[in-house]
């Protein structure tokens, strides 16, 4: 939904915990990374769809892979930040020229 098209393979990453356990980290590579030349699109595809992913493309996924819990409210608090992305983004000094390029991107379908 933000528009990271910093498509490969290891997209994730683990975390050690106090007791030396390992576990899949909750979010990995969570960054605007938008693609030039032929990755303006994504180079993995998500259900034969290399663009336009709605919410049931991410959720039936999700199903696939053995996630047991409906992801429709965690994609609702993404929507929700993204959508404060402008206080975000100057709360963190982003030039207002990116702020606007940035945001003209986001899929919030």
């Amino acid at each position: 939904m933000a528009v990271n098209q910093d498509d490969h393979v290891k997209n994730i990453d683990f975390l050690m915990d106090e007791t030396e356990r390992w576990r899949l980290a909750p979010a990995f590579d969570m960054t605007y990374a938008r693609g030039a030349g032929y990755t303006r699109q994504h180079q993995m595809s998500l259900g034969g769809k290399r663009d336009g992913f709605t919410s049931r493309d991410l959720i039936a996924l999700g199903k696939k892979f053995g996630i047991k819990h409906d992801g429709e409210p965690i994609i609702d608090n993404i929507r929700a930040a993204l959508k404060n992305w402008d206080r975000f983004a100057q709360e963190w000094r982003v030039p207002a020229k990116n702020i606007t390029a940035i945001k003209s991107l986001f899929r919030l379908k």
